[in-house]
């Protein structure tokens, strides 16, 4: 990895997330680690997370640790302030990553997200989707051509390895989030606040094959493999008259080569011309800190530190990267 003009500020905290940033002229893997975490059968934790900010968004995301687990598949179950179980839904688990996590925020403040080894998943219900964000997901490309639509949907469905899948804000990407460029399939899946009710014009804007849903219906196809050339404004795109309320808007890319290179356009009504999806035009999602953790064995409760690439700005020959870092130490 390469380190230029690196500036880094890191604070830590006793049970606390605190963030630092750093600007970077690098293209790098980005890592999150676990330390500390040492297995032991039967075992639990509890993190007290609280909002982070004024905002309040319905839902919100959490990012916490699986401190001394050794179950492949710990029950993971959130409560609110009143001892409530909340809805959830998982975003992210791997071995030595941090775990992320959506659930149902309401109005509340404050929760208790409680990781066990030796209990059931509770019983909440239909499942919960989250409606609101961007989620983008990325899979090892398998062999095969990218023409159509049911071209990326059989390979999707081919189960190739996760690379990553997180919380990204908008569809917009230069670089790989979750690691060095590599042949990959790429799925986003958004939800959009329709303020004004209206024919709206969608269009992809991708290197090599991508495909653009709203509402789960084909609006733009651009497929085959190729460069971003003939579609950066917004040539490969289709009209779709919607409510207000909210949009779901899926964008689909499959990237034969090291290049990931993503973006999804949109022209509102009274618009002069497709322009970049911006951020603030996505349903919201909250942030969440954590405020204390406990364990079933207090030396279980580690240091930790997890990384992830925030935005990124291209020059031309380098590449920019604000990346959040997370520390958790213990008292």
């Amino acid at each position: 990895m390469r380190h230029a003009n690196l500036v880094m500020r890191v604070s830590l905290h006793p049970f606390g997330v605190r963030e630092g940033a750093c600007f970077a002229r690098v293209l790098s893997l980005l890592l999150a680690l676990l330390l500390g975490a040492h297995p032991a059968a039967g075992a639990f934790c509890e993190f007290l997370i609280e909002r982070d900010g004024e905002a309040a968004p319905a839902v919100a995301d959490a990012v916490v640790y699986p401190f001394g687990l050794s179950a492949a598949e710990p029950a993971v179950t959130v409560f609110d302030e009143g001892g409530g179980i909340v809805p959830h839904a998982p975003v992210w688990r791997a071995p030595h990553d941090p775990w992320r996590l959506r659930f149902a925020a309401g109005g509340g403040r404050r929760w208790r997200v409680r990781l066990d080894d030796g209990a059931s998943p509770p019983v909440t219900g239909a499942t919960w989707t989250a409606r609101a964000g961007v989620l983008l997901e990325t899979r090892g490309l398998p062999p095969g051509s990218v023409e159509t639509l049911d071209d990326f949907q059989r390979l999707w469905a081919l189960g190739s390895p996760v690379l990553g899948r997180s919380e990204v804000g908008r569809i917009f990407h230069g670089i790989h989030p979750y690691g060095p460029g590599t042949p990959l399939l790429a799925r986003y899946d958004g939800w959009l606040r329709i303020e004004t009710a209206g024919r709206y014009r969608f269009a992809t804007v991708t290197d090599d094959a991508s495909f653009l849903l709203v509402n789960d219906r084909l609006v733009a196809s651009w497929g085959g493999w190729h460069n971003l050339a003939g579609g950066e404004r917004g040539e490969h795109g289709g009209d779709v008259t919607l409510p207000r309320g909210l949009c779901k808007l899926t964008l689909l890319n499959a990237q034969k080569d090291s290049e990931f290179l993503t973006g999804a356009c949109w022209q509102p009504p009274g618009a002069p011309r497709p322009a970049p999806i911006p951020a603030g035009a996505f349903e919201p999602v909250g942030a969440t800190r954590i405020t204390g953790v406990t364990a079933s064995v207090a030396a279980q409760a580690g240091a930790a530190f997890g990384c992830e690439m925030v935005r990124h700005f291209a020059t031309d020959d380098q590449c920019w990267i604000l990346v959040r870092l997370r520390v958790l130490a213990p008292a």
